[in-house]
């Protein structure tokens, strides 16, 4: 349950709050990225891809702020 905590934090894109929660569409990709943090699997990178606008940045400071 600390995780879900952690993951819920704020983290900041230009001075903004963000979390994985205000992150919407990924469902799968963010709950994959939780239980890899949860279980201690994170790989040791990651590349965030596709079209411009659909929160790649966004995902990757949330993600970079809760380690």
């Amino acid at each position: 349950m600390g995780v879900a905590l952690r993951i819920a934090t704020d983290a900041t894109i230009d001075g903004s709050a963000v979390a994985f929660r205000t992150i919407t569409g990924h469902h799968r990709t963010l709950a994959l990225l939780t239980r890899s943090i949860a279980s201690g699997s994170l790989p040791p990178s990651l590349i965030f891809t596709g079209a411009r606008g659909i929160g790649k940045r966004r995902a990757a400071i949330a993600l970079a702020q809760t380690l």
